[in-house]
């Protein structure tokens, strides 16, 4: 367990729980295209001084209000918005709408093939972390 920890890194052992519960469950609630695998591969490769792995911590270990303002995430949460979209296209878009417009307008994909929309994701999360 300790070798694994060194290889990873101490920060981000620490957000796995946060990038478990954030990108779904297997049988539901989790992004479309995207599996568990994808997301357990891609978020070691973050660079340890990454805000996302900031934010997937306190993901796992308290409730982190998931609010829109408006119709903007809170600026915690941006970078998790930028990890989302780094991991659906490694260049272009750094905001969930921005990706779906290109996803859709690009591939012509409909509105169930897209990633979640911020209010979506926000929502869902915030109610799983009710119960």
């Amino acid at each position: 367990m300790v070798d694994r920890v060194k290889v990873i890194g101490h920060g981000k052992c620490q957000g796995l729980i946060g990038l478990h519960n954030f990108t779904g469950a297997d049988w539901g609630e989790k992004f479309v295209g995207i599996t568990k695998k994808t997301w357990v591969s891609e978020y070691p490769k973050l660079p340890d001084d990454d805000p996302a792995i900031t934010c997937f911590r306190e993901l796992g270990d308290s409730h982190v209000a998931m609010e829109l303002i408006g119709k903007e995430l809170p600026e915690n949460l941006r970078p998790l918005e930028h990890f989302v979209c780094h991991v659906y296209r490694r260049t272009g878009p750094t905001t969930l709408p921005a990706l779906r417009w290109e996803m859709f307008h690009s591939k012509n994909l409909e509105g169930e093939m897209l990633p979640p929309t911020r209010a979506a994701r926000a929502n869902y999360t915030a109610v799983r972390d009710k119960s």
